[in-house]
């Protein structure tokens, strides 16, 4: 009976110390049910969805998300370099039907044809930006269309693309390859990042340190 009640307590003080280290992730990325996945930073809203007029930042998030939670990865890695952060949005929205996985589905025609979505107030330039942190999900064994269209809207010369994706059925070479292929060969393509949905969101911080890449930064974060 002793021993009984010792693995009770036990469990109890493990699932209590689970309980709050989830609640800490949550509660400094902010993730919830009901309002999704938000920076905690209200100067780093201030620039979501478009590029800061910081002429100093070299550093660049920009992600599709689609269904997949990519949207919370580029944020972490976005908090912790001190990048600008930017939500590549179609200008006609995906709905739950799109993402239904037959060939009558809106994302299997736009991969099968090799489409290109419009992208909704699509950045200016990005010639400021030495590293370009790129995220989203992969749609039969590939990058999503309108990555490619956002690959193709700029010059990547001498810059450094760093691929990050969220999945839990693909690998990411091929869309490396196709990045690679796109961009040409005066940019440097790296791995990358493959998420998936076990993936901690601490553990992004550590992919991007395993880069030793020195990001310049700017300290327009800082308090005054």
């Amino acid at each position: 009976m002793r021993n009984i009640k010792k693995i009770l307590i036990i469990s109890i003080v493990f699932l209590s110390a689970l309980i709050v280290s989830c609640k800490n992730i949550n509660d400094k990325y902010n993730i919830n049910n009901a309002t999704g996945f938000q920076s905690t930073n209200p100067k780093k809203n201030e620039i979501l969805k478009v590029e800061s007029d910081n002429k100093e930042n070299e550093v660049l998030v920009a992600f599709f998300s689609g269904y997949d939670e990519v949207e919370k990865f580029a944020y972490v890695i976005s908090d912790y370099t001190l990048a600008d952060l930017y939500k590549i949005n179609p200008v006609i929205e995906y709905n739950d039907m799109d993402y239904i996985d037959n060939e009558n589905s809106r994302i299997f025609s736009e991969q099968k044809e090799n489409l290109r979505p419009a992208i909704l107030n699509n950045m200016k330039d990005i010639k400021k930006y030495k590293y370009i942190f790129l995220g989203f999900p992969i749609w039969y064994d590939k990058a999503p269309r309108i990555i490619l269209k956002f690959l193709e809207s700029f010059d990547f010369t001498k810059k450094t693309i760093i691929p990050f994706s969220m999945t839990d059925d693909y690998d990411i070479d091929n869309a490396i390859n196709e990045i690679k292929s796109i961009v040409g060969s005066n940019v440097e393509v790296l791995d990358g990042f493959k998420f998936t949905s076990k993936t901690l969101l601490d553990e992004a911080t550590s992919e991007v340190d395993n880069l030793n890449i020195e990001f310049k930064i700017d300290d327009r974060y800082d308090e005054e």
